[in-house]
C-alpha cells in the first residue's frame, strides 16, 4: 500500500504541475508549474551529463518542451523550446549525451555523430504528433531546433538514447488508413 502524500494540485482545468518527492521523508520537495496543458512525458538528464544532473525535461500537449533545475525553489522553467508548430501535440522526451564518438552501428540518416552536431554532448529529443522528432542544445539555451528527423507520417509516441551507439531509437504509430 502506497501512503497519501497529502498533494495538492493547481485549481486550472488547464494547469498541469510536476512534483518532485524525498522517498525517506515520502513528501513532495517542489512543484514545477509552467506547462499550460497536460505533460505528457518527463525524462531526467543522464548521469553523463557532469554539473547538470539536476535537470529533466517534460513535454506537453501545449507543443513545447521546458527543460527544469531541480536544485530552483519555485519550479520556473530554465528553458522553454519551441517546435514551432502550433496546436500539435508532443507527446515524447528525452535527454541524451552524445559522447562525440562514431558510430559503429550506421546511421539511418547518414550523417556522422559529431558532438558539434548534436549540440557538443547535451541534447534535447522531442517528438508527437506533428511526425517528427527535434532536436535541441540544451547548453545554448536556445528555443529554437537544431534540426527537425521526419518520421514519415507516423506519430512519435515514445523516444529513448542507447547512449553506447550514439542511437535515438523511436517508437512511432502511423493513425493514417494506407
Amino acid at each position: 500500500m502506497i501512503p497519501s502524500l497529502g498533494v495538492t494540485y493547481p485549481s486550472s482545468e488547464q494547469a498541469s504541475a510536476v512534483l518532485t518527492f524525498d522517498m525517506h521523508t515520502q513528501r513532495a520537495t517542489n512543484t514545477f508549474i509552467g506547462h499550460l496543458y497536460e505533460v505528457t512525458d518527463i525524462a531526467a538528464a543522464p548521469a553523463a551529463w557532469a554539473g547538470a544532473e539536476q535537470l529533466f525535461a517534460t513535454a506537453a500537449n501545449g507543443c513545447d518542451v521546458k527543460i527544469w533545475d531541480m536544485r530552483c525553489r519555485g519550479g520556473a522553467a530554465a528553458i522553454t523550446l519551441s517546435t514551432g508548430h502550433g496546436g500539435s501535440r508532443v507527446g515524447a522526451v528525452v535527454l541524451a549525451n552524445d559522447s562525440g564518438s562514431s558510430n559503429s552501428g550506421g546511421s539511418s540518416s547518414g550523417g556522422s555523430s559529431s558532438s558539434s552536431q548534436l549540440g557538443a554532448g547535451m541534447v534535447c529529443f522531442a517528438g508527437g504528433e506533428c511526425e517528427s522528432v527535434w532536436a535541441w542544445d540544451v547548453r545554448a539555451s536556445s528555443a529554437q531546433a537544431l534540426y527537425q528527423l521526419s518520421t514519415g507520417n507516423q506519430e512519435v509516441t515514445s523516444l529513448a538514447w542507447h547512449a553506447a551507439s550514439n542511437t535515438l531509437i523511436a517508437n512511432c504509430w502511423a493513425r493514417h488508413d494506407w
